[in-house]
């Protein structure tokens, strides 16, 4: 996952080189599904050269869905740090194993944050139907969906309020053979799915993107801001 060592040494300049212009950060944080702080059975890590690292976690027994109600058991955790706070969208990189209206669901919640749509039980959003159209199920190739609350808002994707602060993100099996490769979670407004990479991104500090509203630095030359597809010079 990104630590974001980087960000927070340009935030601590950018005051003094923008004046009383409005400063913010795109924030992402990437994990692969495997890296868990936790995982318990019938959760398990399992390979696939095409999936990013190699390796997804599944719960692979067949029969094995917890539709009602979220597990006691079967569920990944991982510490994640909202740096900015804000509105943010969380989206998990998935494979549908069958066709149709089967193993596309998980549970997922970020307990301290609010969703945009009301939570089942225990806080846990029934994130259902996840490939919406069910074209790449029918392929059973990797993609990005964006998490929805399938429960309240039928086929609806929603998003986070989540203040600056450690959390726990966990992801729960719902329906036997959705595989989950990754999740990044972002409060960059325009990102769609499609501008997500096949790769999680390694641990290495970045920054997303910078955005300074109401004009440009107010200094010479000499502020380079890193970005994690290259540099950015004033």
């Amino acid at each position: 996952m990104c630590k974001y060592f980087t960000y927070l040494i340009f935030l601590s300049l950018l005051p003094a080189l923008c004046g009383s212009n409005t400063v913010s950060a795109v924030e992402e944080i990437w994990g692969e599904a495997e890296a868990a702080s936790s995982i318990t059975t019938p959760l398990q890590i399992l390979d696939d050269t095409a999936a990013s690292g190699g390796q997804y976690i599944a719960n692979p027994t067949v029969g094995g869905a917890s539709n009602t109600n979220p597990p006691s058991t079967g569920i990944a955790t991982y510490n994640i740090t909202i740096e900015e706070g804000g509105t943010y969208k969380l989206f998990l990189r998935v494979l549908c194993t069958v066709s149709g209206s089967s193993d596309d669901s998980c549970y997922i919640r970020i307990q301290g944050a609010t969703p945009s749509a009301t939570p089942g039980t225990g806080g846990w959003t029934n994130c259902n139907n996840i490939d919406g159209t069910m074209a790449a199920a029918d392929t059973q190739v990797w993609f990005w969906a964006q998490a929805r609350q399938y429960d309240s808002e039928p086929g609806n994707v929603i998003t986070f309020d989540i203040p600056a602060g450690s959390y726990v993100l966990e992801i729960a099996y719902r329906e036997d053979g959705l595989k989950i490769d990754g999740f990044v979670i972002t409060n960059d407004p325009d990102v769609t799915t499609a501008d997500l990479p096949d790769e999680i991104p390694s641990e290495e500090p970045c920054i997303s993107k910078l955005a300074i509203t109401n004009g440009d630095f107010e200094t010479g030359g000499g502020v380079s801001i890193t970005d994690v597809n290259g540099w950015y010079d004033n």
